[in-house]
């Protein structure tokens, strides 16, 4: 197996999912994670993926969190401050990866021309009444299936223009994978500050660094 090509591929599809609350909710939401097209390439990697994730909210702060065969994954955003890191945990590395600040505002940037129509259909999850909407991105036209609930406040990066919080949503925009997100439970609690620092035995690298990481491993 190509330690480094799984890598990669893994962590297309989390950060596929990640940015989805904002300010004032604090506390877990947790989602189901359902695969329903994949690409020849990562369809070998398939009972690797992740099939929940975990996402703690507090102030500008997100935190998502899956775990996949080979360790445990996590994408760290802080909206305020415009900083995102991913915490790989891979073959005993624990690796701690900056994304680029110019890269994550291009995300934002982009985020913010989607198309969002609102469709009268309402479906319960978690145990929260949410309408329907359809997005279109604006990069690529794809369209996505989102249910939101107005009990909680605008979402964070991924919807930016969205009138309420995500719980369900389908994406397609990723060329190389298709998934839902259903969140299944939703808990309002107090959620610890440390929980959005990078840990003491991880270590900071570039992208360029962690591929020479891996480079080999698992060859």
């Amino acid at each position: 197996m190509n330690s480094l090509k799984s890598l990669t591929l893994i962590l297309m599809v989390v950060s596929t999912a990640v940015g989805i609350c904002q300010n004032p909710f604090e506390g877990l939401i947790t989602y189901d994670v359902t695969y329903n097209e994949l690409s020849p390439e990562l369809e070998n990697y398939k009972n690797s993926l992740p099939q929940q994730a975990s996402v703690y909210c507090k102030g500008s702060k997100i935190r998502m969190e899956q775990v996949t065969a080979f360790g445990k994954q996590v994408i760290i955003t802080d909206q305020e401050n415009e900083q995102m890191v991913m915490l790989i945990e891979m073959l005993g590395q624990k690796i701690a990866l900056q994304i680029p600040r110019e890269d994550y505002l291009m995300q934002i940037e982009n985020m913010k021309d989607q198309r969002i129509d609102y469709v009268q259909e309402t479906k319960t999850f978690a145990g929260f009444d949410c309408e329907k909407a359809i997005v279109t991105d604006a990069t690529n036209g794809k369209k996505m299936v989102v249910y939101f609930t107005t009990a909680f406040d605008n979402p964070g990066n991924k919807f930016i223009a969205l009138k309420g919080f995500p719980l369900f949503y389908q994406d397609s925009t990723n060329k190389s994978v298709s998934m839902e997100m259903e969140a299944v439970e939703v808990k309002e609690q107090f959620i610890e500050d440390q929980l959005f620092e990078i840990p003491a035995d991880y270590q900071l690298m570039t992208r360029e660094e962690m591929q020479q990481s891996f480079m080999g491993i698992g060859q």
